[in-house]
């Protein structure tokens, strides 16, 4: 899981006028946070505007097991979980910045995730009716 710890807040929400290479996670592989400016058709940057990119942080996705985003306001954690385990079930790192997840969800049918957590590990079970997605299962913690 991730620990942004390292990234300011201004009133309780993260400074995304910031363009850094600052990785979001300290364990990898680690995730990098682009700000990237926006052009019109005629190739002039349109003042105030950008598009956001979270990408890798130089590791090839290839075998990458999985990685974690956040939403903007920091309130939830978004698990992408890129090789399916072979059971319903799926052990992780307690996050490293101690934070505690009181429900899951699979993100695109809603379905609930059963959520354990401990000082060490974060436990994820599918129901039984639910499966892994062979590229990316996303699954929404709050």
């Amino acid at each position: 899981m991730s620990d942004l710890c390292w990234l300011p807040r201004e009133s309780g929400h993260k400074d995304h006028h910031l363009w850094s290479d600052n990785i979001f996670s300290s364990q990898a592989p680690g995730v990098i946070f682009e700000k990237k400016p926006i052009r019109d058709p005629q190739g002039n940057l349109v003042d105030g505007l950008y598009s956001a990119w979270v990408t890798l942080n130089k590791q090839p996705l290839v075998g990458l097991a999985y990685a974690s985003t956040e939403s903007v306001d920091g309130a939830i954690t978004y698990l992408h979980q890129f090789l399916p385990p072979k059971t319903q079930q799926l052990e992780l790192p307690a996050p490293a910045d101690g934070r505690k997840f009181s429900s899951a969800r699979l993100l695109d049918s809603h379905h609930k995730v059963d959520l354990r957590q401990t000082e060490k590990s974060v436990v994820l079970t599918l129901d039984t009716n639910d499966k892994w997605d062979d590229v990316d299962t996303i699954i929404e913690l709050k």
